[in-house]
């Protein structure tokens, strides 16, 4: 499960253009498919909106380095032992991947990961 970070009242038709132009600037061989939006959720004050896309692309969205400085993403999962996997398993300690977003965006792992849906803190 991927999610970026976005702003209050942002205009979800201009994010996905925010995203699509950063994919296709890498030079992908096939273009990013179709995307929706999920939940959004809060984690330290900030708010992000999942991207239902398909496993395949998560980590090539994850990884975007030419999308701007404020707009992180979140790549939820679990770990099991030292290995991240998304989505979570039941087994696993809940975990996420965070990379900052620009060109030096710094990528960590925090576990265990805990947030709150937006409907839970608004």
């Amino acid at each position: 499960m991927t999610f970026i970070e976005v702003h209050v009242n942002e205009d979800q038709s201009a994010l996905e253009k925010l995203i699509k132009d950063a994919y296709s600037s890498i030079g992908y061989p096939e273009g990013l498919p179709s995307f929706r939006f999920g939940r959004v959720i809060v984690w330290q004050g900030r708010m992000f909106q999942q991207l239902e896309v398909s496993l395949e692309f998560e980590d090539r969205i994850f990884h975007l380095w030419t999308l701007p400085a404020d707009r992180a993403r979140i790549q939820i999962g679990s770990v099991r032992g030292e290995v991240f996997t998304t989505p979570p398993e039941v087994e696993g300690e809940p975990a996420a991947r965070i990379k900052e977003g620009g060109r030096c965006g710094q990528e960590y792992l925090t576990k265990p990961f805990y947030c709150s849906g937006y409907d839970h803190v608004a």
